[in-house]
């Protein structure tokens, strides 16, 4: 199809981008709730752990997540607090901190959509089609806009690596023009480290067509990035006296690695096992046919994205039953080469001699068809639930989020600002009120990072999932590693602000010098009390219990 019924599109695109401002808009809205007497937005709680060390930059503590605390690397996206903590140094409230990151993930999504739509027309040869259905799909996917618009790197990251791609096929045979994709993708990796995988392969696929001196070039196009992570091994051994992040030992140590990618397989299984399944398939038609070598291209980024979330062994939140977060940075380039077979589908239909009433029939088969593609794709795991995705329910997590927060909100009035809070939701409570915390699965403890992680029959009883109660799937990364002795018994926490692990391990440990206020229980939270302690405020307890009777002795559930 020729540039100038490309551009015809123009209108449609337009459309779409309008659409899912409006769309965008609403989601972050969505995300909003009550708290304190105020209105107020939060990240998901991992980008609050972020969020936390941004806070304490801008504030001339460090990049720490307790101040005058040890430092720990309790984060692994670097560029992404450095440009979290730019927010606040701006007079804006608490409460609306996470909409300004909110909005500005949606601006990263916007600018994806124009990208997206050049690199469509690039490997398509001008297809209007291939153009529109690549933007479509790509406006509305649900998993990307959750995991972006949640504060996640996820929209940035995936705006970078479609950038990349697109000068890259812009640079033609120039070798030096191919340099900056390569620098690009070594940047990112400052954002988040596991941003080499793409750039592996895209240096895997330029090592392939260069026609000679391979050796010499390979060094150049590699240089990028062994400088990037070079200074970034400087900077983490100078500062928090590691050569990894925290985070790589609490997830990649201490668990058979057979299991764990067994489990980053299973899951992706799952996780393709939808109505969507076949159509997952299509593309390959397309990546092995011998007249589309530029594909090809799209086809191992997409790869890459897969075999590094198996090798991983999938992310913590599968559960949701939507793409998780390596692979999602690379769906737009899916999107591309599943537009490109129905394009060439298309093509071999119309070959075919038809009357003017059936060419029309068959645009509105394709409309439907693309419509029941958007459904198929953003089905989750309980197949019909499309209900956060259409936001008639607010996204994952919110309501836990806002319990979270109303705890935090709780706990603040009983205690003192010295009392020390143990807690596995490292990020919301630590952001907006101002106590010690104890970080009881160790995303910010090295200690704990480097324990061993419990395995299943230490752990059965946390979930009701049944996909996470197989021996073969249950690794859950950054969710298997604690040791109450240290936490508990050494640290002391005045309060215990929610009961993570095996219960006949942690209960013993509580009978003894704890209580529980059941009134004060909301969700999955709970406030547990250090008794006799002199950072919690008894009179107020005290109002309250003769108010309500709340007390109670530790009870296993």
């Amino acid at each position: 199809m020729n540039i100038e019924k490309a551009d015809k599109n123009v209108p449609v695109f337009r459309i779409i981008v309008i659409f899912f401002l409006i769309y965008a808009v609403f989601f972050v809205f969505q995300t909003g709730f009550s708290a304190g007497g105020e209105w107020c937005f939060c990240l998901a709680d991992d980008a609050m752990i972020s969020m936390k060390y941004a806070k304490n930059l801008s504030e001339g503590n460090g990049l720490v997540w307790q101040a005058g605390e040890e430092r720990v690397e309790g984060f692994t996206n670097l560029l992404w607090v450095l440009y979290m903590a730019i927010f606040h140094l701006f007079s804006i409230p608490a409460a609306k901190m996470s909409l300004f990151i909110q909005l500005s993930c949606v601006v990263f999504l916007v600018i994806n959509l124009f990208v997206v739509r050049k690199l469509a027309g690039i490997l398509s040869g001008n297809s209007y089609l291939v153009e529109i259905t690549a933007v479509f799909f790509t406006a509305f996917y649900f998993p990307l806009n959750y995991w972006s618009i949640h504060g996640f790197e996820t929209g940035i990251l995936t705006l970078l690596i479609n950038t990349s791609l697109l000068l890259y096929l812009r640079a033609g045979e120039d070798d030096r023009k191919h340099l900056l994709p390569f620098v690009i993708l070594a940047v990112s990796t400052l954002i988040r480290l596991d941003m080499a995988v793409p750039y592996f392969m895209l240096f895997i696929f330029h090592l392939f067509s260069m026609k000679k001196n391979r050796i010499r070039k390979s060094l150049t196009f590699l240089a990028p990035l062994l400088i990037v992570l070079a200074a970034q091994t400087v900077f983490r051994f100078l500062y928090y006296g590691e050569l990894l992040p925290n985070a790589y030992y609490l997830k990649m140590t201490g668990y058979p690695a057979f299991l764990r990618i067994l489990r980053g397989f299973l899951v992706f299984i799952d996780f393709l096992w939808k109505p969507a399944f076949l159509l997952y398939l299509l593309p390959l038609v397309l990546v092995f046919s011998k007249k589309s070598k530029t594909l090809r291209l799209p086809a191992l980024l997409v790869l890459g994205q897969v075999g590094y979330s198996i090798y991983v062994g999938g992310d913590s939140w599968e559960w949701y039953g939507i793409c998780n977060r390596f692979i999602v940075v690379a769906m737009p380039l899916f999107f591309i080469l599943f537009a490109s077979a129905i394009h060439k589908m298309i093509e071999q239909y119309q070959r075919r001699p038809f009357t003017k009433f059936h060419r029309y029939l068959s645009k509105v088969y394709l409309i439907a068809f693309l419509i029941l593609g958007q459904f198929a794709f953003n089905a989750t795991n309980k197949r019909d639930d499309f209900a956060p995705w259409l936001l008639t329910n607010p996204p994952f997590e919110v309501e836990g989020i806002k319990a979270n927060l109303d705890m935090g909100l709780l706990i603040e009035k009983i205690t003192f600002p010295d009392a020390k809070i143990a807690l596995t939701w490292a990020g919301t409570v630590p952001y907006f009120i101002n106590r010690k915390y104890i970080d009881l699965l160790g995303k910010n403890d090295r200690k704990i990072a480097r324990t061993r992680m419990h395995r299943f029959e230490d752990t059965e009883p946390l979930f009701s999932n049944n996909f996470l109660k197989s021996p073969y799937t249950f690794f859950y990364p950054g969710h298997l590693k604690w040791d109450f002795d240290y936490s508990i018994s050494r640290l002391k926490p005045d309060v215990i602000m929610q009961i993570w692990g095996n219960q006949d391990e942690l209960f013993p440990l509580l009978e003894k010098d704890y209580i529980a206020l059941k009134a004060f229980s909301i969700k999955d939270f709970q406030i547990i009390l250090k008794k006799n302690s002199p950072h919690i405020n008894w009179e107020v307890i005290g109002s309250f219990n003769n108010r309500r009777g709340n007390s109670r002795r530790i009870q296993k559930k």
